[in-house]
């Protein structure tokens, strides 16, 4: 990664972020020039400190760093636009979260995206515009977004082996990388049935202008497509890659214990 200069600009989208001390916080970003990175908020816990709601989650922001000999300390923040509808109920919150969940666990420190970033934030315009249980073709699609900015598409439109059109039967292999036809299927070890319906919503939504607004799913076909997705990114990035189902239970129960 080039090196920082003293003092730079970039914005960009909180991940998540912990208290240090008794005043700062540790910040992890995601940012258009530099990608994920870590940075220091000194003071950010004061009353009237001068970052306000910039460092808060759900909002696009401009960070002023500095960069000195540890990690780069940010120095000012300014929202230029806030999604904050998505703090509006549990569920709501829960699905802005999912997004940034999936950022953290599979983009690597220091690698810049722009593209990556101006998806999450399209995500979250949808998000805030559709009504409840319509945020599910939107799941899907922003995990095929992330599989093709992490290089590893999976193949929907023929088998991934022998090249050849899939007709019929059909399977799902992670190993291999999407789509096998029935001939192959007795090549591949790991394996799960495909269904017709699953592969059309899969390679719709993975087609040039797809209008996800108007797809409309079963909650079943839902979960089956997020978990085949979700299994995919572990195997490909090796390390677990939680569903949206998964997700929302562990973290709506932790909100509701607490």
């Amino acid at each position: 990664m080039e090196k920082f200069s003293r003092y730079w600009k970039d914005e960009g989208i909180v991940i998540r972020s912990t208290n240090l001390g008794e005043q700062d916080r540790l910040v992890t970003l995601f940012t258009r020039e530099r990608g994920k990175i870590k940075a220091l908020a000194k003071g950010a816990r004061k009353v009237g400190n001068r970052f306000g709601a910039s460092l808060d989650v759900f909002n696009l922001s401009e960070f002023m760093f500095y960069s000195g000999a540890g990690m780069p300390i940010i120095t000012q923040g300014e929202i230029k636009v806030s999604y904050r509808a998505l703090a509006s109920s549990v569920e709501r919150w829960l699905e802005g979260s999912y997004v940034l969940y999936l950022l953290d666990r599979c983009w690597q420190w220091g690698k810049p995206e722009q593209g990556l970033l101006d998806r999450v934030v399209r995500f979250w315009e949808a998000i805030c515009s559709s009504e409840r249980g319509d945020a599910y073709p939107f799941f899907l699609q922003f995990k095929l977004d992330l599989a093709f900015y992490l290089g590893i598409t999976p193949q929907l439109e023929s088998c991934v082996l022998c090249h050849r059109s899939a007709e019929g039967e059909s399977y799902w292999s992670h190993g291999e990388g999407g789509l096998v036809c029935s001939s192959c299927a007795g090549e591949v070890q790991e394996k799960i049935v495909f269904p017709q319906d699953l592969r059309a919503i899969l390679g719709y939504l993975s087609s040039p202008g797809r209008n996800c607004s108007s797809l409309r799913l079963t909650l079943a076909q839902f979960e089956e497509l997020d978990k085949i997705l979700s299994d995919y990114l572990s195997y490909q990035e090796g390390r677990k890659i939680r569903s949206w189902h998964d997700f929302r239970s562990f973290y709506r129960g932790a909100v509701f214990s607490g």
